[in-house]
């Protein structure tokens, strides 16, 4: 009975700890909506309509246009002239961690029950204990090392939803 409801229980916990979220955020798609995600002092790697980069400070954001310090000058770029904007992330420490626990716990419990007899209920609670939370630690840092570049104005998204399209194709 023992070994059905432990096999259950660490199912249980493996597909949790292995399913991903999936909350991608669309980019913003005029300057106005940009606000939101980004303030004056945030670094940002713009790409103008040539396809040259330019990496810089924001400045100033008008509904027009957005002002970006780089090196020592402010350079104004019009909205008709960005094709996107990307900014650093980091991942959040919280869904590592989480993610982490629960396969520590899930670890813990299975060398809990394994023992059970031997030691009784106390010993299955304090491997669960113990194991899930060096998990934690381990999950968290691991997502302490996890940065992405993500884009956070696209002009193509603003062209697919003109043309009636809710997905964004990719260039080939």
């Amino acid at each position: 009975m023992i070994a059905e409801y432990t096999r259950r229980v660490a199912i249980a916990v493996i597909l949790l700890a292995v399913a991903s979220s999936v909350l991608a955020q669309e980019p913003a798609t005029s300057l106005n909506q940009l606000r939101v995600l980004v303030k004056r002092g945030d670094t940002v790697s713009v790409t103008d309509s040539s396809g040259r980069e330019v990496k810089g400070t924001v400045e100033g954001l008008s509904e027009s246009s957005l002002a970006l310090l780089v090196g020592n000058s402010t350079r104004t770029i019009a909205e008709t002239d960005i094709r996107t904007i990307r900014q650093r992330k980091d991942d959040s420490l919280a869904n590592g961690a989480r993610k982490g626990f629960a396969i520590g716990a899930a670890t813990g419990f299975l060398i809990g029950a394994s023992a059970f007899r031997y030691f009784g209920p106390g010993f299955l609670v304090a491997m669960t204990g113990i194991y899930g939370g060096i998990g934690a630690g381990v999950g968290a840092g691991l997502d302490a090392m996890v940065t992405t570049n993500q884009t956070v104005y696209d002009t193509g998204w603003r062209q697919a939803t003109a043309k009636g399209m809710s997905l964004k194709l990719a260039s080939w």
